[in-house]
């Protein structure tokens, strides 16, 4: 697992159990399939399958 992939994973994983339970899928354990860049998490119900993208918002009371 590379450096962006663990930083994803870990700024997820305490709401994996929720996302899980309240979608009635379960994850995409890391494999080939994260190879790509997006989406950063899959679950999966053996029908369906939802793409999960990791993201950081850093408001500013600056205008960029």
């Amino acid at each position: 697992m590379n450096a962006k992939k663990y930083k994803e994973w870990n700024a997820i994983e305490n709401i994996i159990p929720t996302i899980e339970e309240t979608l009635h899928m379960e994850i995409v354990k890391y494999d080939n399939r994260y190879a790509h860049e997006s989406p950063d998490f899959i679950f999966y119900n053996g029908g369906y399958s939802i793409g999960i993208e990791v993201v950081e918002c850093h408001p500013s009371v600056q205008i960029n």
